[in-house]
Order: C-alpha cells, then structure tokens, then sequence
C-alpha cells in the first residue's frame, strides 16, 4: 500500500504538470497494487482525480494570460462553447458503450490515445522549435534565479509578471471613483471601461456555467434513479440535450460577437469563433462520447484537442483541467449519493490528489517559466498520454 501510495502521488505530479487528472494511470495503481476491483478502482480513481482537477483550478483561477493580463489564464471563451458539447456526448458515449464488446473497446481506446499520442508530440516540437528562434532572439525571455525567495514569489503570484488579474469589482470601483481619472488620458479612461466591460462578459460565462452544470447534474442524477430503459430514463435522457444544445448554439453566437466587440483582447492562441463556427463544439461532442465509450477522462483527449486548435500550453492546460473538474465532480457526487464510495479511502487518495496536484502544476509553472517554454506541458502531456496505453 505505501509503495501503490508513492506511485498514485508521482502519477498526479505527471498528470497535473500535463494539466489532466491522471485517470488513465490511477486505475491501473488501483488495480494492480491496491488489489481493487475494477468498479471499486474507478471511483477511487475519479476521487484522486478530483483533488487533483481542483488544486489545478484554484491554483490557475487568478492567473493571467501570458499575452494579456486583462484576461484570466482560462480560457472561458472555449469552455461556454466546448464544455456543453462534450457533457452531452458523454451521455451518448455512455449508452453505446454498453452495446460494443469490450475487445473493441480496449482497441478503439489504444487507437485514439496514440493518435493523440502523436498529434501531441509534433505539437510540442513545433511549438519547441518557435521558442527556441525566440530565446536566440530574445535570452530575457527566461526567468533564471537561484533566490529560493524569488522561486517561491514566482509560482504563488497571479502571474510571473507579478502583474495581478484585476476581478469585475476592482475595475468597477476604480470606474466609479472619479479620482481615478484624474491626470488620466481619454484613451486610458476608454480602456478602463472596456476592461470592467471585458470582465462583466467572463463573469457572465462564469455563471452560465455554473447554472448549466446545476441543470446537468440534476437530470444526470435523476437518471441514476430511474428505471433503465423506461419512458421517464429516455424522457431524462432527451431532457439534456434542450439546454445544452442552447448553450452551444448562443455561446459561440456570443462569442463571436464579443471577439468582434472587442478586437483588442484577441490575442494569438484564441480560437475564431466567428470563422470555425460550430466545429470546435462538434469536436468536443465527439470527445465527450469517446471519452465515455473508452473509460478514459477527458483531459487526455481535449488538451490535444485545444492545441490543434492553436489554444497556446499554458492556456490548453488552464481550461483543460477546469472543464475535467466539471465533469469529475458531477461523477463523484453520482457515486456518493448512490452509496458506492468508500469514504475513508476516498478521502485519503483525494488528498494525494490534492498534494500530487498542487506538486505538478506548481512545478510545471516554475520550469515553463525558468526555461521560457511552454512545450514542456506539451511534453507532460505526452508522457501522461503514453504511460495512459
């Protein structure tokens, strides 16, 4: 047990510097050294992943973009579009992974995370290649101290810069008190209202999200505690799609108007909305289902996703991991509520969860940022997906 706790630990730090939760190397620990059986090994799996996706998400929650700190480090833009789509294909994922066998389970499963596998790698040595003309152009572009101090400042602060996210209600106070704009340029005055504006539209999605994850997860549970195959499980089962498939639709709508609203917080590594349409929301959908077909989390499939889109690494890591919290949270609490949760376990691996989570991704934070490359959580990613086989 020591040993398998040692190894559910390293399995995290990897994951989190990735960005994901780890599922894929949490189960077979479960399985192998723990001496679980399967069902037991995946709710015990999907309550490390959980400490692990909400260390990630805290941490991440008050950083800034590398391009703007304007905007917070999540890309909450992509996850209106994205996260909907995906949660409803995962139902659909569900349903037809009780009709295939599972040999072609296991082999669709293998054939996906290779394909992501490599889709990945050239990603990262794109991406490695660009840094590096960069740092030749650029050395300063790297953050080199041997102050332990600076090291720790470094990871804790909202971003490298030392340079805070100003939240909805900092800007708007600035706005409403006049003495903020005195010795200020109009120019200067214009952006300030625009930033509270700006803010107001992510504190918007926020809350969106949230209602929408209220309303899944109470049909979801609903669903658990109806009848298979009835009138009322189908009924449910239809009933998810109505709001979700609202949220897709006016989401990216939205979007794409506010990407024209404000061009000047469209940076490189946002994906146009307003040219792509619905095609990243069908991507997701298709992660969703195979994510539930395979038993694998979604972190392994949409971080790749989110990197062919040309979302930038660190971003990709940010949003990956906020929209696997969703979808881990609204599992433990289904295997919770039907009693199938053995707590003082659960407890113990979600605290491993936590502390793997808090190693990886701080650690992935201070290397990205003493190096100047970001392609090193590409290529965490890489091992998660490889060691995931």
């Amino acid at each position: 047990n020591v040993l398998g706790y040692i190894l559910l630990y390293i399995s995290c730090t990897i994951a989190s510097a990735g960005g994901i939760g780890g599922g894929g190397l949490n189960v077979p620990i479960f399985l192998v050294l723990f001496k679980f059986s399967y069902e037991k090994s995946v709710v015990l799996s999907l309550a490390t992943v959980f400490g692990n996706y909400l260390i990630q998400v805290i941490i991440n929650w008050r950083k800034v973009h590398p391009f703007n700190n304007s905007r917070p480090l999540i890309y909450w833009e992509a996850v209106l579009c994205l996260l909907p789509a995906q949660l409803g294909g995962s139902n659909i994922g569900v349903i037809i992974s009780k009709i295939l066998p599972d040999t072609l389970l296991l082999y669709l499963a293998l054939l996906i995370l290779i394909y992501a596998f490599v889709k990945t790698v050239k990603k990262g040595i794109s991406i490695y290649d660009k840094e590096s003309k960069e740092l030749q152009m650029n050395p300063s572009l790297t953050y080199r101290s041997n102050n332990i101090w600076q090291i720790i400042k470094s990871l804790v602060s909202s971003n490298n810069n030392q340079t805070a996210y100003r939240s909805v209600e900092s800007i708007n106070n600035s706005i409403n008190d006049k003495s903020t704009f005195i010795g200020m340029e109009s120019s200067e005055a214009l952006l300030v209202n625009e930033n509270a504006e700006k803010l107001s539209y992510i504190k918007k999605i926020q809350l969106s999200m949230f209602i929408i994850w209220l309303i899944y997860l109470s049909i979801y549970l609903s669903m658990n505690e109806t009848k298979k195959c009835s009138i009322g499980y189908i009924s449910l089962l239809l009933a998810i799609y109505p709001p979700l498939g609202l949220v897709v639709y006016y989401g990216t709508r939205y979007v794409a108007e506010q990407q024209k609203k404000f061009p000047e917080f469209v940076v490189a590594g946002d994906i146009d909305f307003s040219t792509m349409g619905y095609i990243p929301a069908v991507c997701a959908f298709i992660i969703g289902i195979l994510c539930s077909l395979l038993g694998i989390g979604g972190g392994e499939l949409m971080g790749p996703l989110l990197l062919q889109l040309k979302v930038i690494p660190q971003v990709s890591s940010a949003t990956t991991s906020l929209m696997s919290l969703f979808n881990s949270s609204s599992n433990v609490l289904h295997y919770a509520i039907i009693g199938e949760i053995p707590y003082i376990l659960a407890v113990s691996v979600f605290a491993i969860g936590i502390l793997g989570g808090l190693t990886g991704r701080l650690t992935a934070i201070y290397i990205t940022t003493y190096l100047g490359r970001a392609s090193v959580t590409i290529f965490m990613l890489s091992v998660v997906l490889l060691t995931s086989m």
